[in-house]
C-alpha cells in the first residue's frame, strides 16, 4: 500500500517539474525554418512583373528554380559574394540536373561599368569556363588595374594567354555589343540599384 501511495506522489512531483518545462516551450516562437518576407527578402513588386522586358525573362524558365544574377566586377561586395556564389554553383550541378538555372548580367551603372559589362562578355568568348574570374576582381580591386580601360583590358588578356587578335575579334563582335545592350536594359527592367543583386523566380 505505501509502496503505490509513494509511487503516486513521486508521480506527481514530476508532473509538477515538468509543466514549467512544458508552458515555456508552448510560448516559445516556433522554430524559424522558412523565409520571411520583408524579412529575408522582398517580393518584386507587379510594376516589374509588368514590364515586358522582366516578363520575358521570367517566363523563359517557368518550370525551373531560376536565379537572376546581377554584378559588376568594379562592385567590392560583388568581389567577396564571388567564391561563396560560385561555390553555391558547383553545388547545383551536382543536384538534379535542369533543377536551377542561373543568369548573370553585368550592370552599367556608369560609363566604366558599362565597359567592365563588355569585359564580362569578353571573357565570355574566350574563357567559357570563367578561370579568370577571380583574377579579374584581384587585378580591379587588389591591383588597381583599370580595366575599364581597353588597352588595359587588351593586355590582360595577353598575360593571361590570349592573343591580341583573340582579344579584338570578341571585343569587337556583334554578339558582344548586344549581350551588353541586353543586360542594361534587363537591369533597368528589374530597378536593379545596387550590387550585387540576386532574385529568385521573382
Amino acid at each position: 500500500m505505501w509502496q503505490v501511495y509513494i509511487k503516486f506522489i513521486r508521480t506527481c512531483c514530476l508532473v509538477a517539474l515538468l509543466l514549467p518545462a512544458l508552458a515555456i516551450a508552448a510560448a516559445a516562437p516556433p522554430q524559424k525554418n522558412f523565409f520571411v518576407e520583408g524579412q529575408d527578402y522582398v517580393k518584386l513588386p507587379d510594376s516589374v512583373r509588368a514590364n515586358t522586358t522582366a516578363h520575358q525573362v521570367l517566363m523563359t524558365d517557368p518550370h525551373k528554380v531560376q536565379v537572376l544574377f546581377f554584378f559588376s566586377y568594379g562592385c567590392h561586395g560583388c568581389e567577396m559574394f564571388h567564391k561563396p556564389f560560385e561555390e553555391w554553383l558547383a553545388k547545383q550541378k551536382t543536384g538534379p540536373k535542369g533543377k536551377v538555372v542561373v543568369y548573370t548580367y553585368p550592370v552599367s551603372f556608369n560609363a566604366q561599368w558599362s565597359m567592365l559589362a563588355r569585359l564580362y562578355y569578353v571573357r565570355q568568348i574566350l574563357d567559357p569556363l570563367g578561370k579568370t574570374d577571380n583574377a579579374i576582381f584581384l587585378a580591379l580591386q587588389k591591383q588597381g588595374m583599370k580595366l575599364w580601360d581597353v588597352n588595359t583590358m587588351k593586355s590582360f588578356f595577353i598575360l593571361h594567354g590570349y592573343t591580341a587578335e583573340q582579344f579584338d575579334q570578341a571585343y569587337n563582335s556583334f554578339n558582344v555589343n548586344r549581350q551588353v545592350q541586353r543586360a542594361d536594359a534587363i537591369s533597368k527592367a528589374f530597378n536593379i540599384v545596387l550590387t550585387p543583386e540576386v532574385i529568385v523566380n521573382g
